[in-house]
């Protein structure tokens, strides 16, 4: 399954650690998320593609939510407001 990664307007750069699943244990993504500058338009902020794979098929899962490091090193889990169904 591929995906996109884009940053919001303001936001540092991080490592994105994980996607958080319902319904399967999180998805590994070690990807380096630069950051958007406070003045830039959202559409504008540099995007990322990376690509989930799972050894066979899942079924429908829902993105919950994921889990970033800052520079600094802080480990912050976020939530999403709502689940994103995905079948890869």
């Amino acid at each position: 399954m591929v995906f996109e990664i884009q940053p919001l307007p303001g936001s540092p750069s991080a490592t994105l650690l994980q996607v958080n699943l319902s319904g399967a244990p999180p998805a590994s993504i070690g990807a380096a998320v630069p950051e958007c500058p406070p003045s830039t338009k959202p559409d504008d902020c540099p995007k990322l593609t990376k690509t989930l794979t799972f050894t066979s098929n899942p079924g429908t899962l829902a993105i919950t939510g994921y889990t970033a490091q800052s520079l600094s090193g802080t480990v912050r889990t976020v939530a999403l407001p709502g689940q994103v169904i995905i079948n890869p």
